[in-house]
């Protein structure tokens, strides 16, 4: 299990694409540090606290994350934050925006298609999804939804040539 996994298949981070760029902070004239937007710019203009108000907004819990691991400890514990949290936890701009999934964002499952031949197979064996989005090297690697009645995580690898065959795991 990665980083941003934990035992519960219900409480899940994954980071999520909030767009933009990594703008950093400088230190003000009285010493405390402002925003690098330019002009005007409020934090409301910072496209990651944008994007975890946005998922705010879609009933999705959020946790800040540094890379792809949270930020938080134990943030699989936290209550699903307020609008106030999600502005105190990504006014720091250097954080990404990490989903909960699971019952905490009202059942959103990831899933997560590591291998490119999971990727050319996923519209053929996937149902539609308006939510899709990865990274530069993987565009098309994260497909959400909203799923009712799932128990249970499983992970299914694909056989590799050769001969040589990945585990397939399931658990219950």
């Amino acid at each position: 299990m990665d980083s941003t996994s934990t035992e519960n298949a219900d409480d899940q981070a994954h980071e999520t694409p909030a767009g933009g760029s990594d703008q950093g902070e400088t230190p003000g004239e009285d010493g405390s540090n402002q925003e690098t937007t330019g002009g005007n710019a409020t934090a409301d203009d910072h496209p990651r606290l944008r994007a975890a108000i946005d998922y705010l907004d879609r009933g999705w819990a959020s946790t800040p994350t540094l890379g792809k691991s949270p930020f938080i400890s134990a943030w699989q514990d936290q209550p699903f934050p307020s609008e106030a949290d999600v502005r105190d936890m990504f006014a720091n701009r250097k954080r990404n925006v990490g989903v909960r999934t699971g019952a905490i964002s009202g059942n959103l499952t990831d899933i997560d298609l590591d291998h490119p031949r999971a990727r050319q197979l996923a519209a053929a064996f996937l149902p539609k999804t308006g939510a899709i989005f990865g990274r530069a090297s993987s565009r098309r690697a994260h497909w959400l939804y909203v799923v009712t009645g799932a128990r249970r995580r499983a992970v299914h690898r694909l056989p590799q040539r050769r001969g040589r065959q990945h585990r397939r795991a399931s658990r219950g």
